[in-house]
């Protein structure tokens, strides 16, 4: 409700917290959608992960419609991943991607058909 309310006060930027609700999802993709920059957070380990949480409650053919949706609208994904640091503390292993036609082909893929792809920030931890 309150999202809806921002809309109407044209705002440039929209940051925003983990809902997954249908009707928050649906009106934060309606806000990237109509040309407001959308920052959200999610706690997922990966993009895969993340849409899966972000589309948690909506039926396949949502899901499907959603995943679409994204791929129009996404531009930029920021990953962080905390690990243990060598003198005990721990630091942020940080993967940002932008969005691009390969990108977007994968965000279109369903989660069974990309096992195997290797996550950077995977790839990352394993030559630490």
């Amino acid at each position: 409700m309150a999202l809806r309310a921002a809309r109407r006060q044209d705002p440039d930027i929209i940051l925003l917290g983990e809902r997954r609700d249908p009707e928050t999802i649906d009106t934060r993709m309606l806000a990237a959608e109509t040309g407001h920059l959308v920052l959200t957070s999610i706690l997922a380990e990966d993009l895969p992960a993340a849409l899966d949480r972000f589309c948690a409650g909506l039926s396949d053919n949502q899901r499907l419609r959603m995943r679409a949706r994204f791929a129009q609208v996404l531009r930029l994904v920021v990953a962080q991943r905390l690990v243990p640091g060598i003198d005990g503390g721990v630091v942020p292993i940080v993967d940002v991607a932008a969005t691009g036609d390969r990108f977007r082909d994968d965000l279109l893929r369903d989660r069974e058909s990309s096992k195997g792809v290797t996550n950077p920030l995977d790839l990352a931890l394993a030559k630490a």
